[in-house]
């Protein structure tokens, strides 16, 4: 099969979070199955370009033809803006399926009139941006951006892609036969990862992803006051800045007297996350809105349990398979779970990361969901 990917962000772009390693997890899986694998995307990194070029940059990663085309950079706000990309398209007429990420952006806009002009059949993945906490940032922009051009997107889509039910039913397209439900997909080595937990006294607690106020760690940094445990823990906080978010973070920590105990660490790099992620206690995830949850599957798969708030998408797969714990988005809920993890015993904390470890290598292994991906491909051709 011939598969075109249109992302405004694809890796190595990581100050957008996880959906640039997710997207590329996905088109990497198809063409090592021996598809023709192609991706167009943007020369761009939040702050700064990929790559100090002003024409497209081609390169082939893991077997995956990747196109970054160049950004506009003189019109604040215009980032997801690209001159080229609109007949840059036309080098793929032969496409079979093309599949669109994100949404209420110039890449998706685009690639929308592109592929509804040369009919191609086309899967549409929102990555959570259709869930109503989502709708409320910049909400009168996207309201009239969904009317002219997200609803007509969504209606001609051969497919549409949510990575959890609950996505998809937040979304609004809960009955939509159209629709798949595939969750994001993890690699597993045959490398053996530390089984145990430390059992010293120290409660090492991290949290992993991009500084931004939709994560929801005021509530939780307010929560940590509130502990009345004497067991000794520390908070660390992993991700790139977002709206100088990180700023107003640092402020509440000063202001609380935890400078001590809660960390800013920076940017995790690929080749460190193993490392942090063996020497850790406990994740933490208290997000305001999160269609999945990839840093919580990652560190499920480490045998880390894991700490989500309601809101996140894998709450209730947490819940059901008992590899970690769900909160209300209150930091006095936040402290009472946290009271309750402290008092266990580090049998019981190991016992509770295995489990995670089990049930996500039975669900998300992308040998696994790589394949429905490529089912459900075929069912939109049809």
């Amino acid at each position: 099969m011939n598969i075109l990917h249109i992302t405004p962000y694809y890796k190595p772009a990581w100050s957008f979070g996880g959906p640039p390693k997710a997207i590329a997890d996905i088109a990497e899986d198809q063409a090592a199955k021996g598809h023709s694998v192609k991706v167009v995307s943007l020369n761009w990194d939040g702050h700064k370009p990929l790559f100090a070029k002003t024409q497209p940059v081609f390169m082939k990663m893991n077997r995956v033809e990747t196109h970054f085309l160049p950004t506009n950079r003189l019109l604040p706000g215009f980032h997801f803006f690209s001159p080229w990309l609109s007949k840059y398209l036309d080098r793929f007429s032969k496409t079979d399926l093309v599949h669109i990420h994100m949404l209420f952006n110039h890449f998706s806009t685009v690639g929308f009139r592109w592929v509804e002009k040369l009919r191609i059949p086309y899967v549409v993945s929102p990555h959570g941006m259709l869930i109503p906490e989502a709708l409320k940032r910049s909400w009168l922009k996207k309201k009239w951006h969904f009317q002219w051009i997200e609803k007509h997107l969504l209606k001609g889509a051969s497919g549409l892609h949510f990575t959890t039910e609950d996505e998809r039913r937040h979304s609004g397209y809960n009955g939509d036969k159209r629709s798949a439900v595939i969750p994001l997909g993890l690699h597993f080595s045959g490398k053996k990862r530390r089984i145990d937990r430390s059992t010293g006294k120290l409660l090492r607690m991290i949290f992993v992803g991009r500084l931004h106020p939709i994560k929801g760690l005021e509530d939780f940094i307010r929560g940590l006051l509130l502990l009345r445990s004497q067991r000794e823990w520390r908070f660390e906080i992993w991700g790139p800045d977002e709206l100088r978010h990180r700023a107003e973070l640092e402020s509440l920590v000063v202001q609380s007297g935890l400078t001590d105990r809660v960390i800013f660490k920076g940017i995790l790099e690929s080749d460190s996350k193993d490392r942090v992620l063996n020497g850790s206690s406990l994740l933490v995830l208290p997000s305001r809105q999160e269609n999945f949850g990839m840093s919580a599957a990652e560190a499920m798969a480490a045998r880390v349990p894991v700490l989500l708030s309601e809101a996140v998408g894998l709450a209730p797969f947490v819940q059901k398979n008992h590899s970690g714990w769900v909160s209300e988005r209150k930091p006095e809920a936040f402290a009472i779970a946290l009271e309750k993890i402290m008092k266990l015993s580090p049998v019981l904390l190991t016992r509770t990361g295995r489990n995670g470890a089990a049930a996500v290598r039975k669900a998300f292994d992308i040998k696994i969901t790589g394949r429905k991906m490529i089912s459900f491909y075929e069912r939109c051709q049809r």
